[in-house]
């Protein structure tokens, strides 16, 4: 929990009343590598934050193709390159607007997370100024994920989308997340994904 707290701070710092504030309202939460933790349903967990594993979110197509769309883990040591939403485990629009998520998100590795539900949450944003503020720096973070993982897509190239990868996840490799996922989060196929990496 006190690595959630660093990462959490390094973005937004709390004081210790409000973590503690915020502590009383998180309800844990494991999962099984393999889980789906959501999918295309409304998110009834509200925002959870992952303290150990790997998440990832995907689209699944008609044709039974999915797409990755993001990585989620906690991870200290590459902080500069990531963002406060790379912990927060959500489908942002489906959390905003209480509709059924576009997004499916399955667990990768033996997960843990903390959640706490969106009337919970509502009600710290209408109990201070700072907590709307701290609403205000999760939107914008998550804006600007959105924004740089648009803009990768239709202008980089794949080897550039792999090294962005591998500055905010470094031990994506390590941790033996399957290559087709990988492939997929930037937008190659896995016999690419194998000859950029020998390359």
């Amino acid at each position: 929990m006190n690595k959630l707290r660093e990462y959490i701070d390094h973005f937004f710092q709390l004081t210790d009343k409000e973590w503690n504030e915020l502590n009383e309202l998180f309800k844990p939460a494991f999962y099984k590598k393999g889980e789906i933790i959501y999918h295309t349903t409304k998110n009834e967990k509200g925002l959870c934050f992952i303290t150990e594993g790997a998440v990832r979110s995907y689209k699944l197509t008609e044709n039974g193709k999915d797409f990755t769309w993001g990585f989620y883990c906690l991870n200290n040591d590459s902080i500069e390159y990531r963002m406060l939403i790379n912990v927060c485990m959500v489908d942002y629009v489906s959390f905003i607007k209480n509709i059924p998520s576009d997004l499916t998100f399955e667990v990768l590795l033996d997960t843990s997370l903390m959640c706490i539900a969106k009337e919970d949450l509502e009600k710290l944003y209408s109990s201070s100024v700072r907590w709307q503020q701290f609403a205000r720096v999760m939107a914008e973070d998550a804006y600007c994920a959105t924004y740089h993982r648009t803009l990768s897509l239709l202008t980089k190239t794949a080897q550039e989308r792999l090294e962005e990868l591998k500055e905010y996840f470094p031990d994506v490799f390590e941790r033996n997340i399957m290559l087709d996922h990988i492939a997929s989060y930037i937008g190659v196929t896995r016999q690419t994904l194998n000859r950029l990496r020998r390359e």
